[in-house]
């Protein structure tokens, strides 16, 4: 014969129900500690594999945490418009380190491209005669500088050269900034007599110098941005390897601990 004792049962019940509330949440604050934990292990990436990268690029990593009714966490680059000039997000700035292939153009890039200074295809980098910031970029004010005296147009304003003396001043200061077709190319510079300030391009001569933007002073010329072949990037970052990583590291220790302080707490 078989006695079964029902006393404390629903007291059972109840705990044991009460602790797989407290377990789902115990999970999901796990996840969301270890996507943190994965987060400052891409930041580390990021300083070890990018030449100086900015604070923006730095701050680009976000974390969506996970739900009690939503197990999952997801670590990933911030997908909204930069904002001001640049709409492009971080995820296509520097998504294809993720995946390999071409990154996306920069807006200077875009214009150039489009008022025929650039070909379908080419991207710039900077020359020797270039200003760096710290981050190993080019200053802005140079790009204005640059886009002024080669006569490139944006919506909105026109910065082109004007012959003013404020205007002669800055050409004299910075040199005579012009562009080159390269090698094979039927454009030359239209030059204003007056000022020596490039102004705009008719079909006629090749140039020796290699396409980009140069800056003469005095004898010497000397390169500020130099137009390349686009490249693709191999795959930099591995997110599924450094999440899985993670996971195996992390996640048993945080739901541990996550879940003792839920028991502590709970009402049972």
């Amino acid at each position: 014969m078989i006695k079964i004792d029902t006393r404390g049962l629903k007291d059972a019940v109840r705990f044991i129900d009460q602790t797989g509330k407290q377990a789902q949440f115990a999970a999901s604050v796990a996840l969301t500690r270890t996507a943190g934990h994965l987060k400052s292990n891409l930041r580390d990436e990021f300083s070890a594999k990018f030449d100086r990268p900015t604070p923006m690029v730095m701050r680009s990593i976000f974390v969506k945490p996970a739900r009690k009714d939503n197990l999952e966490a997801v670590v990933w680059l911030k997908t909204g418009a930069l904002g001001g000039k640049n709409q492009r997000s971080m995820s296509q700035i520097i998504g294809q380190h993720f995946f390999g292939g071409g990154r996306e153009s920069k807006q200077i890039e875009v214009v150039l491209r489009q008022q025929g200074f650039l070909s379908p295809g080419e991207m710039i980098v900077p020359g020797a005669g270039a200003k760096l910031d710290r981050y190993g970029n080019m200053s802005r004010g140079q790009l204005t500088q640059i886009l002024s005296q080669i006569g490139v147009r944006r919506a909105g304003f026109d910065s082109t050269p004007t012959g003013s003396r404020r205007s002669r001043r800055n050409v004299a200061r910075v040199g005579k900034i012009f562009w080159s077709y390269g090698s094979g190319g039927t454009k030359k510079p239209l030059v204003d007599k007056k000022t020596g300030i490039t102004y705009g391009y008719v079909g006629g001569n090749q140039n020796h110098l290699p396409k980009g933007a140069w800056v003469r002073s005095g004898r010497t010329v000397r390169p500020l941005m130099i137009a390349i072949r686009s490249t693709s990037y191999g795959q930099r970052f591995d997110l599924n390897k450094l999440g899985k990583d993670n996971i195996d590291r992390h996640f048993s220790i945080e739901f541990n601990k996550a879940f003792d302080a839920a028991l502590k707490t709970a009402r049972i």
